[in-house]
Order: structure tokens, then C-alpha cells, then sequence
């Protein structure tokens, strides 16, 4: 993505910089929800005792209703009003949150814009959607995860780096956070001891950076990534153009 670019110095460069921001809305959201459906339902634990032949209630956590649970959304973009529309649809309500949230583009969403203190504290699912910067690198450290419910869920669909891994093997460890599915980490080129623990932790479910992935995403994304490099080359402007240049 464009946050690994120094968008700055390419502009300085004559250089344009484009992105494709809505070709996987849809994956994303529906990994997401996915995730959720994972731990609220136990599907892994779940899938363990079936293989172990005791088709038993014992072992398997303790399963709630999504109907009246809460999903914090930490950024309020294309994907995390998707992500915000199917969780109603599960009957849960919906908290979010963004810097830089403007109110009245939320008005039907069903979103309520809250302060990141009150999402941490008062959501079950807490869901990221922002793009990883200064600001929100390791957002997610030590003094948030105190913060949240002993028996809530972190789903990170977005960049490893807002996350501090480190602290997060710890609550998960020390049963002071409920679980976490991951599709992106920290360390997704090298395999790490970090990265080791969390995709065989009992209490991840960790997914290969795929999210975002589907023939259609992909067919989307080529599509419009060719159509905009034919754009510049015209002399027109892309139309997703993110930094400031002279066409």
C-alpha cells in the first residue's frame, strides 16, 4: 500500500502515486464477519472436539449470542462501514471510531462515533480498519489491551503494525483477552518466534494475508491499476490520484 511510500518525496520527484481503494470491500468485510462468526460460534474448538470422536460440550468455550453484543470499529472507511452494515444484519450494534470522523456522513450507518477509551472498554469484537501510520503503530499496546473486556476479541484485518504482538501473546496468555484472528502480522516475509506463537496459539486464528483476496478483487484491482497508468500516460488525471502533483 501507499503507506509504505514517501508520498512527499515522490511528489517533489514528478513522481504520481495512485492506489485502488475499493477493489476488496467486500472480501475484507466478509473476512472480517467471518472471523467474528469463528469465536462466536467456537468453530475451531468446536471442529477439534469432533475430530477427537467425544462429541462432547467439554473443552469447548463458553459461546454467546452475537444478538446485543458490541463491534468496535477502529476506522471508518469504505471497509469498516461494510463491516458495520453485516454486523446489524447479525443484530449487533455497532461503535466507531476515526480522528477525523465526520458525523453527518455516518447518519444512517448505524454507527455510533464514540472516543477509542469507550470502544476499547465497552466493545465484544474490536475490529481494525485504518491505514497504519505514526499514530496508530502499535495503537493496539500493553495499556489498550487493559482497557478492554477479559472476554473480548481483537480482529485485525488491516496492518500487523498496529498491533503490539508482544503484549497481545501476553493477554492471551494471562486469559485477560478473549482471542484474536489475524490476517495480517508484523512479520508476514520471515518467519519470527512472534509470528510462530501467534499462528499456533490456541487462541488465534490466524489467516495468511488472503482477505483481501477473491478472482474478482484481483480481476478489480488489475483492471484499475492498467486503467490509471493509461490515464497518466494521456496526461490526464487518475482519478485516484493521493498526492499533489502537477498533471
Amino acid at each position: 500500500g501507499y503507506d509504505r511510500i514517501d508520498v512527499d518525496a515522490a511528489s517533489r520527484n514528478g513522481i504520481m502515486v495512485t492506489n485502488v481503494p475499493d477493489y476488496c470491500t467486500d472480501e475484507v468485510s466478509d473476512h472480517t464477519i467471518a472471523m467474528i462468526l469463528m469465536f462466536a460460534r467456537g468453530i475451531v474448538p468446536s471442529g477439534e472436539i469432533a475430530r477427537s470422536d467425544t462429541w462432547t460440550l467439554e473443552g469447548l468455550p463458553n459461546l454467546q449470542s452475537l444478538r446485543g453484543r458490541i463491534c468496535g470499529l477502529v476506522g471508518l472507511g469504505k471497509i469498516g462501514v461494510a463491516v458495520a452494515a453485516k454486523a446489524q444484519a447479525l443484530g449487533m450494534g455497532v461503535l466507531g471510531y476515526s480522528p477525523n470522523v465526520n458525523e453527518r456522513a455516518l447518519e444512517g450507518t448505524g454507527i455510533t462515533p464514540t472516543s477509542l477509551e469507550t470502544l476499547f472498554r465497552q466493545s465484544d469484537y474490536i475490529s481494525l480498519h485504518a491505514p497504519l501510520n505514526e499514530t496508530t503503530h502499535h495503537l493496539i499496546n500493553k495499556e489498550a489491551l487493559k482497557e478492554m473486556k477479559s472476554t473480548a476479541t481483537i480482529i485485525n484485518t488491516s496492518r500487523g503494525g498496529m498491533i503490539d504482538e508482544e503484549a497481545l501473546i501476553e493477554a492471551l496468555n494471562n486469559k485477560t483477552l478473549n482471542g484474536a484472528g489475524l490476517d495480517v502480522l508484523a512479520s508476514e516475509g520471515a518467519v519470527t518466534p512472534t509470528r510462530r506463537a501467534l499462528v499456533n496459539h490456541p487462541k488465534a486464528v490466524v489467516t495468511a494475508h488472503t482477505a483481501w483476496y477473491s478472482e474478482d478483487a484481483r480481476a478489480t484491482l488489475q483492471h484499475k491499476t492498467c486503467e490509471q497508468v493509461v490515464m497518466a500516460l494521456k496526461g490526464e488525471r487518475p482519478y485516484s490520484l493521493v498526492n499533489s502533483i502537477k498533471i
